[in-house]
């Protein structure tokens, strides 16, 4: 039985980064591990390179599923893994050589049931090279913290960041086992899947330290232009709901959700260049769904209250119908302005 798995859904992705990906993993200090990789369904060839890439280490396995998306192929990663801890990773990242045994010696020596790190900024950032090492430094972490930097704004400073996804954490097997992703959640599942670890984890550790490169992708689905992505954000808004007020403050939640209705209704859809339908008909469509959950409780007076000025001004335009044409001109004029 391996001390640790490490999950990885695959899913038509770039075979040069997966390389990358998978060299990363198995040069790894710590070799006490399994692999599971997930593949979701990819097109025939990228099946047949994604084979012979992995064929270069025998701890590593590959799962067959027809497409059912990144929370079904952890979820199945999580019943097919067979450690004592959990490591998810997504395709396109790749880790520090430290990783694996440096929060391996931290679990057992907090007997932490999670272990939380951060993200560089800069991918030159990453732990990779010291010459003598030394175990990171840690600290105990409390929910209120979390809340904040999974649901709220994210933590950052100068060198790295606190990431909302599955990835750079370290999690007993035993809990994850407990607590799979939400399927049928096309956007947000990290954020739900980490509010619900929170929930069952007693002794939760932050590791000031980067072991998890995070390689956000240009044809990420936040960032394309989708005429559907209201129909897939509503899931999360529904599922989020479960927890306000005992774990997520309304304030909060009317700060995401304003967030969520810029970068993807406006910024994917309405106010998205390749949104060919026209002027009038975008600022009348967008009023119309302002109008319907969850998007609604932007509206309410004790939402626009809990903003700041700018954002209070900003409420009041969507009130009166007149935000999308601000934004915009915003854009229009900040494009000009290049």
């Amino acid at each position: 039985m391996p001390a640790i798995s490490v999950i990885i859904p695959y899913y038509n992705g770039e075979l040069g980064s997966f390389q990358r990906c998978i060299n990363s993993v198995i040069q790894q200090t710590n070799d006490d591990f399994e692999v599971v990789i997930v593949n979701d369904g990819s097109e025939e060839k990228k099946s047949a390179m994604l084979k012979k890439i992995c064929e270069v280490d025998n701890r590593i396995r590959i799962i067959e599923q027809n497409n059912s998306g990144v929370s079904s192929a952890r979820n199945t990663g999580m019943r097919i893994a067979e450690g004592d801890y959990y490591v998810f990773v997504d395709a396109d990242d790749y880790l520090s050589p430290y990783y694996l045994a440096e929060g391996y010696e931290l679990a057992l020596k907090t007997n932490a049931d999670i272990l939380y790190s951060f993200v560089p900024k800069d991918r030159k950032q990453l732990v990779s090279n010291e010459k003598i090492r030394k175990l990171p430094r840690y600290s105990s972490i409390n929910d209120k913290w979390l809340i904040e930097n999974t649901v709220g704004t994210l933590y950052t400073n100068g060198k790295f960041m606190f990431g909302r996804g599955p990835w750079a954490r370290f999690i007993k097997a035993e809990i994850a086992k407990k607590t799979p992703f939400i399927e049928g959640v096309p956007l947000g599942e990290d954020v739900l899947w980490n509010i619900e670890v929170m929930t069952k984890c007693k002794k939760k550790i932050l590791v000031h330290t980067t072991w998890y490169c995070y390689c956000e992708q240009n044809d990420s689905v936040t960032k394309k232009y989708d005429p559907d992505i209201n129909d897939k954000l509503i899931p999360f808004y529904k599922e989020i709901t479960k927890y306000l007020d005992e774990m997520i403050p309304l304030e909060m939640y009317y700060k995401r959700l304003f967030r969520d209705y810029k970068r993807y209704i406006y910024c994917l859809y309405y106010g998205n260049l390749e949104n060919r339908k026209g002027f009038f008909w975008s600022w009348r469509s967008f009023n119309q769904n302002s109008k319907s959950e969850p998007w609604d409780n932007l509206r309410k007076k004790e939402c626009i209250k809990s903003m700041r000025r700018k954002n209070r001004a900003k409420l009041i335009l969507n009130r009166f119908g007149l935000l999308y044409p601000y934004w915009k001109i915003n854009d229009l004029l900040h494009r000009e302005n290049k």
